[in-house]
């Protein structure tokens, strides 16, 4: 399926390719707003050789274990035999600013063709190979490498923090329609690919789980547009840590509106008598929204979550 509504920012990907004004630049977005996929289009936009490397969190503690991964993907022979010195050095001498130092060097007496790295999830390197590759990030102007990499979110205390950035925002309604009509389906629901189109806000990845879910249900001969829509695959873990941050008071409103789309205050105050603290903490977090006399939860999906993981005595 080819990529749907990142025209512009495939564009800025390819002018750092060509240069010469940027040599790096990270592509920022939340949870499945399509960064992996963004940056598994690169080879498709230059003949130049590209390197991928995908952050491993079972290596994270690791000193330096990032780096010595993307220089064996590298594979020159200028590089190889700086790896092989951190890989031998057994006294900790080699620390982060030697290591910096010594790779930009390196970088520079290269004589290969151009190269672009990809590195994907980089801000789950571990520290000190997050803090070697923001130095050279920001120094690969002269040399024959243009560096690209995704993270979640910019904080001031990045490594990447001064990189020029590219930020992922939501699909557009339509963009969004388009790509879930791209999908090969047996039969496709005009009124499913609305429905999703809808509840996941523009999120890429929520609306092709969801999308792929309900076209599963209809093939299963199930009612393929349950209510509320379910909150399954890669979001459950988000779901689930964010509503186990509640208080008490708050869980039990919120469990109480997935019952609904939206729900009537008078009535809510009827049915549980400490409506208010609860409610007040579900609108300070975003989770909830007001309404003249009625509430609902935003993200439809953390509603299908919520109502789903209801116990029956609830």
């Amino acid at each position: 399926m080819s990529l749907i509504g990142r025209s512009r920012e495939l564009d800025r990907i390819l002018s750092v390719i060509r240069g010469p004004k940027d040599s790096a630049l990270k592509v920022v977005g939340r949870r499945g707003m399509g960064k992996s996929a963004l940056l598994s289009e690169i080879p498709r936009l230059s003949d130049a050789r590209t390197v991928f490397l995908t952050a491993s969190t079972s290596e994270s503690d690791w000193p330096l274990s990032g780096l010595t991964a993307l220089l064996t993907g590298i594979d020159d022979p200028v590089l190889n035999r700086f790896a092989d010195e951190l890989l031998r050095d057994s006294t900790g001498a080699m620390d982060v600013p030697t290591v910096s130092t010594l790779l930009l060097n390196g970088l520079h007496q290269r004589s290969s063709s151009r190269t672009v790295i990809v590195i994907d999830d980089a801000d789950q390197l571990d520290p000190s190979s997050q803090a070697v590759i923001g130095y050279l990030a920001r120094r690969l102007t002269g040399t024959d490498m243009a560096l690209f990499m995704g993270v979640r979110e910019e904080t001031a205390e990045s490594p990447y923090a001064s990189l020029p950035a590219l930020q992922l925002t939501p699909l557009n309604y339509n963009d969004t329609v388009r790509m879930l009509e791209a999908i090969p389906a047996r039969q496709t629901s005009t009124a499913a690919v609305h429905a999703v189109a809808a509840a996941t806000q523009g999120n890429p990845l929520a609306a092709v789980e969801l999308f792929t879910l309900l076209l599963e249900r209809a093939a299963d001969g199930k009612y393929a547009l349950p209510v509320p829509l379910p909150g399954k695959g890669s979001f459950e873990a988000e779901f689930a840590a964010t509503v186990g941050g509640l208080s008490p008071a708050a869980r039990q409103v919120l469990d109480l509106l997935s019952l609904s789309c939206r729900s009537d205050i008078a009535t809510l105050e009827r049915t549980y008598d400490q409506l208010w603290g609860g409610i007040e903490e579900l609108l300070a977090n975003g989770m909830v929204g007001r309404s003249g006399p009625h509430l609902r939860i935003q993200d439809q999906l953390l509603r299908g979550y919520v109502y789903a993981a209801m116990t029956p005595a609830t």
